[in-house]
């Protein structure tokens, strides 16, 4: 039920569901979706209508005449402001199912909601190990942190609730840095990894370094113990110790600005659910195997053949599996094959799976759409989807983490 106001540019609403991007989702009186940041489903709002979005339309919320019983305190006093997060207002119970619900929905829509899906794992919040921080300059005052929600704008933030203890502590040493390297309305992004042997950062930004700069980085890096710094396009500036990760205990070295799961405790989970699912299979392809997360650990007792585009990961095998996929005669010889593609999914490769004999194929994904619709083709090539289970690497937003079983029938 929807009561538009005589006044073209407001309208009184009341919330129906979270949408996938974490906004709340109304109907105006023409049917059409209206969507309102930081609402809850049973609140009736009165939202000032803006810009098409999709289907409909964006929304922000001016009033909330009731409120529901779901709702409660943000811990971040930036929520609302910073783009990182979108809902930190809903009460964990309610919030869990709203995020089991993406990958249900998401495999609804492609005709597999009879699909078998566990309850969400949590990750809790503060075990973020790395981030990638914005900074810009602003009539002399410099801002570190995030970008607004829907907007290039930097927001300034003293800490975040998402993030280690080390990473929340060395933004006062990396704005000071920012301080000293930005020009007035100039940009630069910070990718700060919180390693086992201190912090790996890499800068980036589009003016190039003079002599002073690089001597004033390499300055910075000894006084803020830095691991290593490295600058974009001009390498690595200094390098104080190597940066170091275990993966199931096993002690690795990174190169800078190396992709890892976002938590340890998220990665452990991953690692644990994929084992799980494969059981005892022996002979195992682990396709877009990145730093090794997974098959460092898995070759203990498995053969393990590693594919990735990246060839500074040292994989077994660099090929670009988007251009050219696994044939189904090169997959014969493996017992199980991962597959733990970026966000854009692995349609190419999904589909020379479901040609191919491999007994287990296991998923892991960070996105339910790009994921629900290679499961589709996996299951119209002869797979059963075993169990899927959602873990939520990334607290209080839309984005999510999820491992897939599938078997062959």
């Amino acid at each position: 039920m929807t009561r538009q106001t005589d006044d073209t540019q407001t309208a009184t609403v009341i919330i129906e569901r979270i949408g996938s991007a974490g906004d709340g989702v109304g109907q105006l009186t023409d049917g059409s979706p209206v969507y309102v940041p930081f609402t809850l489903p049973g609140e009736t709002v009165r939202v000032r209508l803006g810009r098409k979005r999709g289907r409909g339309i964006g929304g922000e919320a001016v009033e909330r005449l009731t409120e529901a019983p779901e709702r409660v305190t943000p811990p971040c006093p930036h929520f609302g402001h910073c783009g990182s997060c979108a809902v930190q207002h809903l009460a964990q119970e309610a919030y869990n199912s709203w995020k089991r619900a993406l990958v249900v929905e998401a495999l609804m829509r492609r005709g597999l909601g009879d699909a078998s899906v566990t309850d969400l794992i949590v990750i809790p919040p503060g075990t973020r190990r790395r981030a990638r921080f914005s900074a810009e300059s602003r009539r002399g005052a410099v801002a570190l942190g995030f970008h607004k929600r829907r907007g290039r704008r930097v927001v300034d933030i003293a800490s975040c609730a998402l993030l280690t203890p080390a990473l929340v502590a060395a933004m006062v040493p990396l704005r000071k840095l920012c301080a000293e390297l930005l020009r007035n309305s100039e940009r630069l992004t910070l990718q700060v990894l919180d390693s086992e042997t201190g912090l790996d950062l890499v800068i980036a930004r589009q003016r190039p370094l003079d002599l002073a700069e690089r001597e004033r980085l390499a300055a910075f890096a000894e006084k803020a113990d830095i691991a290593s710094l490295t600058w974009n396009d001009e390498g690595l500036i200094a390098r104080r110790r190597e940066v170091r990760v275990s993966f199931n205990g096993i002690s690795v070295s990174t190169p800078p600005g190396a992709f890892l799961q976002p938590s340890c405790e998220g990665e452990a989970a991953i690692r644990a659910t994929v084992t799980a699912g494969l059981g005892e299979a022996k002979v195992i392809a682990d396709l877009f195997s990145g730093c090794g997360t997974l098959a460092i650990p898995l070759a203990r007792h498995r053969k393990v053949h590693t594919v990735d585009n990246n060839a500074a990961a040292e994989p077994d095998e660099t090929r670009d599996l988007f251009a050219r996929p696994l044939t189904g005669d090169e997959l014969a010889r493996f017992d199980a094959v991962i597959i733990d593609p970026p966000r854009a999914g692995a349609h190419a490769q999904a589909h020379t799976l479901a040609t191919s004999t491999v007994p287990c194929v296991i998923a892991v994904s960070c996105d339910p759409g790009t994921f629900a619709r290679d499961a589709r083709s996996l299951v119209d090539g002869g797979y059963a989807i075993e169990t899927i289970t959602p873990i939520d690497q990334f607290p209080w937003s839309a984005e999510l983490e999820l491992v897939a079983v599938f078997r062959r029938v």
